[in-house]
């Protein structure tokens, strides 16, 4: 059921006075852990577009180059136990086609 701003605004406000009673009651700790609080069914949120928002941070400083190769020699002499694989073996750079393949697939999905 689609709402004008209007309507949103008054079934806000009365939500707001709902919660109000609901603070005052002897539940002001909040819920017990496991129990969802209550839905009201003439209320529904709806994300952005329709879609479940997502995030994806590409935490590199450049998306070819490949930053395991030269930062496990430096963590595994501070973790020694974490890093045992051979740094060496792995590519120092990200190949050109996985991140030409990555732009493809980002874009079709609209991010």
């Amino acid at each position: 059921m689609k709402n004008n701003r209007r309507k949103f605004l008054t079934d806000a406000a009365l939500a707001a006075g709902m919660s109000s009673t609901f603070l005052s009651s002897s539940r002001l700790l909040g819920q017990e852990k496991g129990e969802r609080p209550s839905t009201t069914p003439w209320i529904e949120f709806i994300n952005p577009r329709g879609r479940v928002p997502v995030s994806l941070i590409i935490d590199d400083s450049t998306c070819l180059v490949n930053l395991a190769h030269f930062g496990i020699p430096q963590f595994a002499q501070v973790f020694p136990d974490n890093y045992k694989q051979n740094w060496r073996d792995l590519p120092r750079e990200i190949p050109d086609a996985f991140v030409r393949k990555f732009a493809h697939w980002c874009r079709d999905q609209g991010v």
